[in-house]
């Protein structure tokens, strides 16, 4: 797989006050659910520094974003965190990003 067959996905979701504390067991299904899907490369979640109500999940998967629309978003456990996490989320801003022009890393001794 060439770093032109993957798309990222960066969604910031914003939980209301205390919110985030409630959904994580359903967030932490939905990741488990996910990690084991084929198109799956990776995922990173993140907990902003300044705002503790705030959450990035950085996912890569092997696929198109017309792909991973179709096919990973109409997941049934995609629904079943929707309905559990109900109300407590603000907002989600999402990010799109194709192939990475870069990638460093720190080497191993």
């Amino acid at each position: 797989m060439s770093n032109s067959d993957t798309i990222t996905v960066v969604p910031r979701l914003k939980f209301k006050s205390g919110g985030l504390d409630e959904i994580m067991p359903a967030l932490n299904v939905l990741l488990d659910k996910m990690s084991k899907e084929p198109n799956f490369v990776e995922c990173y979640l993140h907990r902003d520094l300044d705002d503790p109500d705030v959450l990035v999940i950085y996912e890569t998967w092997a696929t198109t974003r017309e792909s991973f629309g179709a096919e990973e978003m109409t997941r049934p456990y995609r629904g079943d965190y929707q309905a559990a996490i109900g109300d407590s989320l603000e907002s989600v801003d999402m990010m799109w990003l194709a192939t990475p022009f870069r990638h460093d890393a720190a080497a191993k001794a």
